[in-house]
């Protein structure tokens, strides 16, 4: 099974995290999300990076739970990507808080594929034998 990138992994450390674009380059520069110049990232931008499958309804979770930390910021807007750009944006929100909300959300999404593999792998083996004249019995 190939390991897919979270969103958290691309702007774990603060170095990669950015303000007021969806991705910059190392120099400050806004470029596109997919761009080989793309070092640092806002949060939507950070999800666009990671494409991750399995995160099917981040936006949606992560914007309640902005929302719970955060109220006024769904006063006049309730698209789950506004109020992300929003919280990221904005200019009392630290990175710390940033990726303690994409944690948490990531988190959510990935439980129910979490147990699916854990019961996979709890599951006992039924390798068929092919030939069974071929096996040597001590």
């Amino acid at each position: 099974m190939k390991v897919q990138l979270k969103p958290s992994d691309v702007i774990k450390d603060r170095g990669n995290w950015t303000k007021g674009a969806l991705a910059k380059t190392n120099r400050g520069h806004t470029c596109g999300v997919r761009s080989r110049e793309a070092e640092k990232f806002c949060l939507l931008g950070a999800i666009k990076k990671a494409n991750n499958s399995h995160l099917s309804g981040l936006a949606k979770i992560m914007s309640d739970l902005i929302l719970k930390k955060k109220p006024d910021l769904g006063r006049w807007n309730h698209i789950p990507k506004d109020i992300i750009i929003g919280f990221n944006d904005d200019c009392g929100t630290k990175h710390s808080e940033v990726l303690s909300v994409l944690t948490e959300a990531e988190n959510i999404c990935l439980t129910p594929l979490r147990r699916k593999q854990a019961a996979e792998r709890a599951r006992p083996s039924r390798k068929r034998v092919k030939n069974v004249s071929t096996l040597q019995l001590n």
